[in-house]
């Protein structure tokens, strides 16, 4: 096995890019290049805007390969692994955000995100009972080329800071997260109109200030 990874970059006064290759080279899966692209533009010192694009792999362990079993129904007592191929599981995502910070005092940074898996590497259990043939039976973990989950929104981070006079020490911070998305099942089994374990709205909400000399307070809410 093989694998190399370069990353280029190039900024100005406006432009900030970045554009890296991941390439590997598989004994067991193949050639596999995935590319990222990313680029920041600003409009003005408190204005920017920026874009990425990346793809990615999960390369199955050797665990998987492992357990999964292959046996003649007319000998339980005899079995094979590794006998079927195993692929990477695939990863798409792109990220549009826009970020304005007035004075150093309040900075909002809006952001919109996609990404899209398919290929999983999930258990299941498969019966070739051909007649006249020796019947035979393989469980364990194979690949579903039509299983994917998808998952898009948006999200959000405002931040106020030394924005009381008085108290120049008290900043505020508060972050929202809605997304939503499907995913279909492999082999099969259905499809869902969301993302499991996703939350569909998730937030976060900072307070800290220092009411005396050398003390420090820090408020953290996590809700969804």
């Amino acid at each position: 096995d093989f694998g190399a990874f370069t990353q280029l970059y190039f900024t100005t006064k406006r432009w900030n890019l970045i554009a890296g290759l991941r390439y590997d080279n598989f004994s067991r899966y193949g050639v596999s290049s995935n590319p990222r692209f990313a680029a920041l533009y600003k409009f003005s010192d408190k204005v920017s805007a920026r874009g990425s694009f990346a793809t990615a792999f999960r390369v199955p362990s050797p665990f998987y390969s492992a357990n999964t079993y292959e046996v003649n129904t007319d000998n339980f007592s005899s079995f094979e692994t590794g006998n079927f191929e195993i692929q990477p599981e695939r990863t798409q995502s792109v990220e549009l955000g826009i970020r304005w910070n007035y004075r150093d005092k309040f900075l909002t940074d809006l952001s919109f995100f996609y990404s899209n898996t398919n290929n999983f590497l999930s258990n299941n259990f498969v019966l070739n009972n051909n007649p006249g043939e020796t019947t035979t039976a393989a469980i364990g973990y194979f690949n579903d080329a039509n299983s994917s989950m998808l998952l898009y929104g948006w999200q959000t981070r405002m931040q106020l800071r030394r924005f009381i006079e008085r108290y120049p020490h008290v900043n505020m911070e508060l972050n929202f997260n809605v997304s939503r998305g499907r995913e279909v099942l492999p082999f099969e089994i259905g499809k869902i109109n969301r993302v499991r374990l996703q939350p569909t709205f998730s937030g976060q909400f900072k307070l800290s200030f220092n009411p005396f000399n050398k003390i420090y307070v820090h408020f953290n809410n996590v809700f969804s």
